[in-house]
């Protein structure tokens, strides 16, 4: 259900849909692409190397569309860096599965400040252990403050952070036929996966991306007349 226009209920905030079953129709065809693709890959187990499809084809039979209300919260907080410097962060819970996609706001100084303390406790522990280890792997240990400033930087950021429906949307397989044919074999081989294996690949990406754009802007409170 996407953001439409306001309606306020006693102790709720809850807006009516505003798409159309035309408006996203293509994506949920691209989504039930992605969901069967990964599905077919239980059958694949022996193939450790990938599979690339070359044709995939998906027939709709019987379909159905409904409105429900969801129980999702989505939040927006606006971070003022600067007065022309402003970033939104927003953040999704869903109150079902419990869970939480989105981006907040980091406090730099205070991030920097306990990274170079955890690198500066890193030079320390490489000093002490150095004379009892007697090894070269102690000097990996400075590099841990590097290690924490990444870690919690990409945590809160959360840039790349989806549903995976893929794998997550509840679907079953029946009736399978696997025909294999033999057309060549290479031996010597270096890298872990064959060269252009698409059988864990995800299709519904840039659509996905504007249309959680369009949620997103709505979700702010500043959007809202």
């Amino acid at each position: 259900m996407l953001a439409g226009a306001q309606t306020i209920l006693k102790g709720y905030a809850s807006e009516k849909r505003d798409a159309n079953v035309s408006q996203l129709k293509g994506l949920v065809e691209k989504k039930a692409k992605d969901v069967a693709r990964h599905q077919a890959n239980t059958t694949l187990t022996a193939y450790n190397r990938g599979v690339k499809w070359s044709k995939e084809q998906l027939d709709i039979r019987g379909q159905q569309w409904k409105a429900a209300y969801l129980p999702v919260w989505l939040y927006s907080y606006q971070q003022v860096k600067s007065a022309n410097n402003k970033v939104i962060h927003y953040v999704a819970v869903n109150a079902r599965s419990k869970e939480t996609m989105g981006s907040v706001p980091i406090h730099m100084p205070k991030l920097l400040a306990f990274s170079f303390f955890v690198t500066l406790m890193g030079i320390l522990g490489a000093l002490f252990f150095w004379p009892i280890l007697d090894t070269e792997w102690v000097w990996v240990l400075p590099g841990a403050g590097f290690l924490y400033f990444g870690y919690y930087y990409n945590k809160y950021r959360n840039a790349g952070a989806r549903h995976l429906h893929e794998m997550n949307t509840k679907a079953a397989m029946s009736n399978v036929k696997r025909v294999d044919k033999l057309i060549r074999r290479l031996t010597g081989l270096s890298n872990a996966e064959m060269q252009g294996a698409n059988n864990h690949s995800v299709n519904y990406g840039g659509a996905s991306a504007s249309m959680l754009g369009k949620v997103a802007k709505k979700a702010d409170p500043t959007n809202w007349g």
